[in-house]
C-alpha cells in the first residue's frame, strides 16, 4: 500500500482513530513486477471501515498521481482478495494495462481507478 499524505501515528498501522490523512502526491509510479492487490492513494481517507474502494472513502485534502507506468507483468493476474488500484482527488492520467489504455473512473474485476472530489 502506498499512502501519500497519511500519518499513521505512533504504531505505523492503519486503522486507529489517531490516523490522519492530508495533502499528498505521487509524482511517478513505476511498477516493474506485480501490482495485484496493491493500492496507491493520495489524500484519501479510507473511511470508518479503513478499507479503500468502499462507499465511505472520502477526500481528506488534495492529492494527485502524476505519471503511471506498469509492465505487462503488473497485471498478469488481476483477481485479488480485495479491490486494488489507484485512488486520489485529482484526475488520474491514462494508464496502459494489458495492452489497453484506461482512464478513471474504471473498474474491471478487482482493478479500480477512482477519483473522489474534494
Amino acid at each position: 500500500m502506498l499512502l501519500a499524505g497519511a500519518d499513521l501515528g505512533v504504531n505505523g498501522r492503519m486503522g486507529d482513530l489517531e490516523d490522519q490523512f492530508g495533502d499528498g502526491n505521487i509524482e511517478l509510479l513505476k511498477v516493474r513486477g506485480s501490482y495485484r492487490g496493491t493500492i496507491a492513494a493520495t489524500a484519501i481517507h479510507p473511511g470508518a471501515d479503513f478499507i479503500y474502494f468502499t462507499d465511505d472513502d472520502f477526500a481528506a485534502s488534495s492529492g494527485y498521481i502524476g505519471k503511471v507506468r506498469f509492465t505487462e507483468a503488473g497485471f498478469a493476474q488481476r483477481n485479488s482478495d480485495h479491490k486494488y488500484g489507484l485512488i486520489c482527488t485529482e484526475p488520474i492520467p491514462a494508464v496502459r494495462v494489458l495492452g489497453q489504455t484506461i482512464t478513471a473512473p474504471f473498474e474491471l474485476d478487482w482493478l479500480c481507478l477512482r477519483i473522489i472530489a474534494e
